[in-house]
């Protein structure tokens, strides 16, 4: 997941990435953010491709720095964040040691420690470290391993509903988590070809305690089933799945 692959993907970023903020079913990380605008402030959006949640930054804080891998990304959000004089969008590779802005005390990161390389997760964890006041906030949303798990356990019940054996159904579970290159000790799995990071609550609140971050609460920001399913049955509904989000506490 380096520059020239969000480039790539920068040019059809609404078509092939998952948009967190028009499926989150219960509005979870609007309700977050809420809790801890400041309109006083200034405000970092972590990796914010092309916008989505820096106009919802936008109308909550002083100033948002909007921070993007791709300069793709940012002309997109750039287009379609205009009304809003307050966003400043800038390039920054977030797990460079070397980059540095003006420190604020909010925080959002959606989905962006998604990297396979722990090295590059460790750096971009660092870069949150430094930019984020002691007494600030974080709100971090990343992929859930207990969700893909979840997941599983609903193809298996779908399988068994159509008539298959469970030992059927299992073996159909397993063979498809293997065509996705699943690592589940590693917390990776390949979504759309590229090994993605996922995590387990306490894992989350490890590794951000590890940066100077303490996690004061956890949510589910959850999803509709058609999140992981073409055209899922009627019947399946909650428990849906979902994503972490933690507001963690600088310290």
């Amino acid at each position: 997941m380096d520059k020239a692959y969000w480039n790539r993907m920068g040019r059809a970023y609404d078509d092939e990435i998952f948009d967190v903020r028009a499926n989150d079913r219960n509005g979870t990380v609007g309700r977050a953010v809420d809790a801890l605008a400041n309109r006083k402030e200034a405000a970092f959006d972590f990796g914010c491709g092309t916008g989505k949640f820096s106009r919802f930054l936008a109308t909550r804080f002083r100033k948002v720095d909007a921070l993007d891998i791709s300069e793709s990304c940012l002309n997109q959000a750039g287009t379609a964040c205009g009304e809003h004089s307050n966003i400043v969008f800038q390039q920054a590779d977030l797990s460079a040691a070397k980059t540095t802005f003006p420190a604020a005390r909010f925080g959002l990161c959606v989905n962006v420690l998604l990297s396979e390389s722990h090295h590059r997760r460790q750096g971009i964890l660092k870069f949150m470290e430094r930019h984020i006041r002691r007494g600030g906030h974080l709100v971090i949303v990343v992929p859930a391993l207990e969700s893909v798990l979840l997941t599983s356990a609903r193809r298996i019940q779908w399988n068994l509903k159509d008539g298959l054996s469970y030992r059927s159904a299992a073996k159909g579970d397993e063979s498809h988590l293997a065509a996705k290159g699943a690592s589940i000790s590693h917390g990776l799995i390949t979504i759309a070809g590229v090994p993605t990071k996922h995590y387990l609550k306490e894992e989350l609140e490890m590794t951000l305690g590890e940066f100077s971050f303490e996690m004061q609460s956890t949510e589910k920001v959850e999803y509709e089933w058609s999140s992981e399913f073409t055209e899922p049955p009627e019947w399946m509904r909650e428990p849906y799945p979902w994503d972490w989000l933690a507001v963690a506490k600088r310290v």
